[in-house]
Parts: structure tokens; sequence; C-alpha cells
């Protein structure tokens, strides 16, 4: 009986509750010898719509199976391409989402695949032999509210994303290549021009960057 009322007021929520769109993903805080910071062109932003805008390096989260039952046990639903954790979530179960997140069980865990994929594969501007002695440690959350207009051109949809960062150590070899990559697809820039959303010669910084700058350890405080 109790597991067909849950089950009742599930459908219900999913029914009638007011949905948000949820993304989560792993970043990483790369830093100069000047202390700025290592933000990419986003590729797709790139070559759908030829737009130059810096993203942090790093990416979508993946879900496990187990971690999938989870979320859809409260309430997720629509998730919009294969593992990544992109989906639809009734507002009141935010906060559940949160602390699931928080546990960091069930999901990728590291943002090393994303590295290879954006500085190696995409890009090309560094080998997978430059990310040997790479070294990633766990920084912090940060949460960002805003809209998307993903699902529709005129209406948008309240969206919450979900990031861990992680700060990351690489070669002085591979920090060369970057620097000498730098205003190419790579740009090194300061808080300031995170902060202000483009860089001093007028490339849009996207606003999901500020999250790098301040992370924090109790996802509840973001």
């Amino acid at each position: 009986m109790l597991h067909f009322i849950r089950t009742a007021m599930l459908f219900l929520v999913r029914r009638f509750a007011r949905k948000i769109r949820i993304s989560c993903a792993g970043f990483i805080i790369l830093l100069d010898e000047d202390g700025r910071y290592c933000l990419l062109i986003n590729k797709n932003q790139l070559n759908r719509h030829g737009k130059r805008i810096l993203t942090p390096i790093g990416g979508l989260i993946a879900v496990s199976p187990k971690g999938r039952e989870f979320l859809r046990n409260i309430g997720a639903e629509g998730f919009e391409k294969g593992d990544d954790l992109r989906f639809q979530l009734p507002k009141i179960f935010c906060g559940r989402l949160k602390e699931w997140f928080s546990k960091r069980i069930d999901r990728e865990l590291s943002p090393a695949r994303e590295i290879e994929e954006e500085l190696v594969e995409e890009t090309e501007v560094l080998t997978m032999d430059d990310l040997v002695g790479m070294t990633l440690e766990f920084s912090g959350y940060g949460v960002q509210r805003g809209q998307s207009t993903r699902y529709s051109e005129t209406n948008s949809i309240d969206t919450l994303r979900l990031a861990e960062m992680f700060t990351v150590k690489l070669s002085k070899e591979a920090m060369d290549k970057l620097a000498a990559s730098n205003q190419g697809w790579v740009y090194f820039v300061t808080e300031g021009e995170i902060e202000a959303g483009v860089t001093v010669d007028g490339v849009k910084i996207a606003d999901v960057c500020k999250t790098i700058l301040r992370p924090k350890l109790d996802i509840m405080e973001c």
C-alpha cells in the first residue's frame, strides 16, 4: 500500500509540478604563471553558430545505470543524450539532486576524459604525452541558475547548472604549448575578464565560467 501511495504521488509530481532543466558538468581550474585562467573556444558553438565563445575546459558528467535509476525515482526525465547528466526534474527535488551530486557516487568522478577529448582529440593543442604526469585535485562545487532556450527558440526554461571543479597541474612543456596557442583555441584570461563576460579584445566569455572562480566545498552553500 505504501509503495502504491509513493508511486501515485511521484506520478502526480511528474505530471503537474513545474520542471527545471538540469545540467551537471566537471570543469578544470588551470592557471598560468600570472594567475590567469585557461579557457577554451567552445567548438560546438563555433561549428553550429559561428560564434567564438569561451567556456571552461571540461564537460558533462556521465551517470551510471544505478545513478540514473535514482534520478528517475525522484522524477528525472527527458535525458538529452546518452549517459550525460542533462535532463529535466521537478523543481521540488532540486535539493535531493544536490545532496546526491555531492555524495560523488554512481557517476563520473573526474574530467580527465573531457580534457583528453578537448585538448588532444578535438583541438590538437596537446598530445597524450603532454598529459603524462597531469594531476587533478578536487576543489569544490559551483551552482549557476539561468534560462535555456534549448527546447524552444521563443520560450525559455529555468535551468540549474551544477559543476564540480578540479585544480589541474601540467608539465612546463604542456603549459608552454598552451601559451603558444593563446588566442587560438586557448585563451588565458583574468578573473576580471571572466566577471565582465568578455576578454579585453572582445571575445565573449560564457557566464558559466564564473563557477570556476570561487568553488565551495559544501554544495549547499552555492
